[in-house]
């Protein structure tokens, strides 16, 4: 059972709050700041799509659930192209890094696409509440 939290803590922005902090009972004693070897090298968000997308290219990555029920499924490979796709068109209409985008509406993949796509496009992006900081692709 995970173990919950109130932490005070400053986020990046500066802002003092509570925030909840939920560790699996494996790991109670402290937050993990980054992965253990062989995935050290994942230390941001666009890290992390990369990595997916060189490790399981052909596996299961975003879904969309079909009115039969069943899931209609994009692989890491097919979502990291649209990433590519979207971060290539934010930077043709003229986003560059520091600007600021705002996504709102319910989770579906295209959301999180964009998201990736913000990341590898606006490194200056960082997590609401705190989280890991986008990078430029790196390579």
């Amino acid at each position: 059972m995970a173990r919950r939290a109130r932490l005070r803590k400053t986020d990046p922005s500066g802002t003092q709050g509570p925030w909840t902090v939920r560790r699996h009972r494996s790991n109670a004693g402290s937050l993990k700041g980054r992965f253990d070897p062989p995935l050290d090298h994942v230390r941001t968000v666009l890290d992390v799509y990369e990595n997916g997308r060189i490790r399981h290219a052909e596996r299961p990555f975003l879904g969309r659930k079909r009115e039969d029920a069943t899931f209609e499924w994009m692989t890491y490979g097919q979502g990291a192209r649209v990433r590519d796709d979207l971060a290539s068109g934010l930077r043709h209409i003229g986003i560059e890094p520091g600007s600021k985008l705002g996504l709102y509406g319910v989770d579906c993949p295209e959301w999180v696409l964009l998201d990736a796509a913000w990341c590898e496009t606006s490194p200056d992006l960082a997590e609401v509440a705190g989280g890991a900081p986008c990078s430029p692709r790196r390579g």
